[in-house]
């Protein structure tokens, strides 16, 4: 499950974005924590991945949101 918060208006895209839930992780099938925040105002993404079974960090990324590129939706598929 996962939830999606959405703030203020900034064409027709959200200003600030947060998303937070469960995700599944394709490599091994396991549920993941997943909190991913896009602050177009402050070209900011920042995401954290943590496994609720032990509360270990997987992954954390902070950079400029027009730097974080081709990754998810994002990525460039072989029918484009």
């Amino acid at each position: 499950m996962e939830s999606r918060i959405r703030a203020g208006p900034l064409g027709r895209k959200a200003a600030v974005e947060l998303r937070m839930g469960d995700s599944v992780r394709e490599t091994d099938g396991r549920t993941m924590y997943r909190f991913r925040r896009h602050d177009r105002r402050a070209n900011a993404y920042y995401e954290l991945v943590v496994d609720p079974t032990t509360g270990d960090i997987v992954h954390e990324s902070a950079e400029p949101l027009s730097e974080h590129q081709d990754h998810g939706d994002a990525r460039r598929h072989a029918s484009d």
